[in-house]
């Protein structure tokens, strides 16, 4: 799956001159949470009862990457 992303990431930044990328997640999917730590994203706290599925109030975990942290990844794997 992280390679999927990765271009998607590159058009936002590169393309799109983005200076931010956000992603929510359930705090409960351990699997997705990883992928976006391990993109570099930065979780930046969690915004309880966010959505609603199945009759319940969900969380979701936030996370981000800005432009300059990206730009560091890309300059590190060079």
């Amino acid at each position: 799956m992280s390679e999927a992303l990765k271009p998607i990431m590159h058009q936002g930044f590169k393309v799109m001159n983005l200076q931010r990328v956000e992603a929510f997640a359930s705090p409960r999917n351990e699997p997705s949470v990883k992928l976006l730590k391990n993109l570099g994203f930065v979780n930046e706290g969690l915004m309880r009862k966010h959505f609603f599925v199945n009759d319940v109030y969900e969380d979701s975990a936030v996370f981000s990457l800005l432009d300059t942290e990206y730009d560091a990844q890309i300059n590190q794997s060079r």
